[in-house]
């Protein structure tokens, strides 16, 4: 029995990984999406983020479907870098203001040549199920990544209207003394626009991170409380 052809929409260039190709169902058109960031990671629909958290030290790979690296995350103090296979900067998000502990922790967004292109703000968190908004660089919401349930595991990324973009899923967790490494895989619509193209991606590849950063402010506020 043969597969059936898949739905149409978006794909990833069979010819140029760097950009999106219309497939109407049946076959290839000529129509095609630049994304505004080219390159095997902003054109993937699906990503695996293996993220190692050890003391004072995070980072992580990004994947594709076929468990191909096409990037990685860096963290230097705050700062997180989204870079490419080769290693150059794709994009980065810079840990400015906080208040409250962790939960009040806002990330600005800019591209590999500096340009703002939005935030990530922490606002709802709870252990780590994390509420990030992903606000343009107007203050206006482009999308909100919140988790799905009562559990720190699963989220979702809306548009601004409401409509599911992306989700993001811990499918491994392996611990040990003074070391956590953690796989998440990340199923995102192609193309999306920009700001949120961006941002989303932004989210779903450093929420792990992200999740340290909430959780070691949070433990380190509540214990100046008490001293």
């Amino acid at each position: 029995m043969s597969t059936p052809p898949p739905p149409a929409g978006w794909y990833a260039d069979p010819q140029a990984p760097g950009r999106w190709r219309w497939w109407d169902g049946a076959r290839w058109t000529d129509d095609v999406s630049t994304p505004a960031v080219p390159g095997a990671l902003t054109a993937a629909d699906y990503l695996v983020i293996r993220a190692h958290a050890g003391l004072g030290n995070w980072h992580a790979t990004i994947h594709d479907r076929s468990l191909a690296q096409v990037g990685a995350v860096r963290q230097t103090g705050m700062d997180l870098k989204v870079l490419d296979s080769a290693g150059a900067l794709v994009l980065d998000a810079d840990g400015g203001a906080v208040a409250f502990g962790g939960a009040g922790r806002s990330w600005t967004v800019r591209d590999a040549a500096g340009a703002q292109l939005g935030d990530l703000a922490v606002t709802g968190y709870m252990n780590r199920r994390i509420t990030l908004t992903l606000r343009d660089t107007s203050g206006q919401t482009a999308g909100v990544l919140a988790p799905i349930g009562k559990v720190d595991r699963d989220f979702s990324v809306t548009d601004a209207a409401g409509k599911g973009v992306a989700r993001v899923w811990r499918a491994e967790r392996d611990r040990a003394l003074l070391r956590e490494d953690e796989t998440w895989a990340a199923q995102i619509a192609r193309p999306l626009p920009p700001p949120l193209d961006s941002l989303a991606l932004v989210a779903v590849c450093t929420l792990d991170a992200i999740q340290h950063v909430v959780v070691n402010a949070s433990h380190s506020s509540s214990h100046s409380a008490f001293e």
